[in-house]
């Protein structure tokens, strides 16, 4: 995700970044496909950058949802 890696190249220099679960609310994707794209761009921006700065990226999720994914690598 584009978006994403852009986030968190702005976000160099801090420790921690936060982000929304990003379109699914009123756009509407799949939580599940939306967790694996952006766990996919974290992935590959550490990958890319290996002495980033940003050591915890944290998800949240609208609290009305029902469904809570949880990831860990």
């Amino acid at each position: 995700m584009r978006i994403v890696d852009e986030c968190l190249g702005e976000a160099e220099g801090y420790p921690e970044m936060v982000f929304p679960a990003l379109g699914t609310g009123i756009l509407g994707y799949p939580q599940d496909a939306v967790a694996d794209a952006m766990f996919d761009a974290f992935v590959d921006y550490t990958m890319r950058n290996p002495l980033t700065s940003i050591k915890d990226i944290t998800v949240i999720v609208f609290p009305t949802d029902k469904v809570v994914l949880q990831v860990s690598f």
